[in-house]
């Protein structure tokens, strides 16, 4: 790649929180004068951009290992993410969007999908227990295989009206074997290629860009998602970004809250910021290409969507608050950091 071509996706990494709300509006007015129809090329290709170089990062093998060693943390992590905080995303919408359905539905999508990419980053940045990080995010990529194609049905025909929606357990099933599994497998089969040929040292150059490429892939799918003529349906509301970001705010303050409490009151100085790592943190991602895959025929994506764009958006700076908070005086160099963990690639 060019050097200009780095600099830009370097750019768009680190500044991505700043970025995917310029996307949506970029989006929206696009759709304004511009309103597409769904095209499942381009979103597709989209997706991939945004999920593949993920999984390349991620040493998952590792991670697997790691899941008798940490049975306690484990189990409570994987009892937070698919049971507490889901519930709790539901509870917000029915205090705040139940006028909004689409919304509402949107919330709890942004709430089932535990981890992300930045988890296993995040915890090495505050010297947290790497092997504890790596087995909350391959636990819970698992159990989201298996979990998601049964809740994701029961919460949208509660909530949209079964009358009104008609997605079976095997279509969720197929679009995160197709988002998930089929990333997992080819990006483990890559990650070994480059360390095969290039070595620790040509993964560490590579991994930034991953994570760039990734990025890039969120803010255009973003972008076309808000140029869809249905999402333009939805936000004939000028007031929807509020409506949006009070519940998406309320549930980060609440989930971060419970995650630090856990953390300080079960478990050692490593382990906790490892526990609250793997449970604050959402992987939107994966729920964009759910959402994206199963609902693609329906007019209201664009308000499931609009909730997890906002999600992101808090997600990245929160986090990075944190982050630098527990670490007290210390500054945590982002650009010098990211790729130093040689022991766990």
């Amino acid at each position: 790649m060019g050097k200009r071509l780095l600099n830009a996706i370097e750019f768009v990494r680190r500044n991505l929180a700043y970025l995917i709300p310029f996307a949506l509006i970029v989006g929206l007015i696009n759709g304004h004068y511009h309103p597409m129809a769904y095209s499942r090329v381009i979103c597709v290709s989209a997706l991939l951009i945004m999920i593949f170089p993920v999984f390349i990062n991620i040493e998952f093998g590792k991670g697997i290992k790691e899941l008798p060693k940490f049975k306690g943390i484990l189990l409570l992590a994987t009892i937070v993410n698919f049971v507490l905080y889901p519930l709790i995303a539901f509870g917000l919408g029915w205090l705040f969007l139940r006028e909004y359905p689409a919304m509402w539905l949107g919330l709890v999508m942004l709430s089932l999908v535990p981890t992300s990419g930045m988890t296993i980053n995040w915890t090495y940045f505050t010297k947290g227990h790497m092997h504890v990080a790596m087995g909350i995010v391959s636990i819970g990529i698992l159990v989201s295989v298996v979990v998601l194609p049964i809740i994701i049905p029961v919460f949208a025909q509660h909530l949209m009206g079964a009358e009104n929606i008609n997605v079976s357990k095997m279509v969720i099933l197929e679009k995160l074997f197709f988002i998930i599994v089929l990333p997992l497998i080819f990006g483990s089969f890559v990650r070994r290629l480059i360390l095969k040929h290039k070595g620790v040292e040509g993964f560490k150059r590579v991994k930034p860009v991953n994570g760039g490429i990734s990025a890039v892939g969120v803010m255009v799918v973003s972008f076309l998602v808000m140029s869809l003529k249905s999402t333009q349906v939805m936000v004939t509301n000028a007031n929807v970004i509020f409506i949006a970001l009070v519940p998406v705010l309320i549930f980060y303050a609440v989930i971060f809250l419970i995650s630090h409490g856990l953390g300080h009151m079960l478990f050692d100085h490593e382990s906790r910021k490892a526990f609250f790592f793997g449970t604050a943190a959402r992987y939107h991602v994966i729920s964009l290409g759910v959402v994206l895959g199963a609902f693609k025929d329906y007019d209201f994506i664009g308000g499931v969507v609009i909730m997890i764009a906002v999600g992101l958006a808090v997600q990245i700076p929160a986090l990075a608050f944190y982050a630098k908070w527990i670490q007290g005086k210390t500054p945590i160099k982002l650009e010098e950091e990211i790729d130093r963990e040689e022991e766990f690639i």
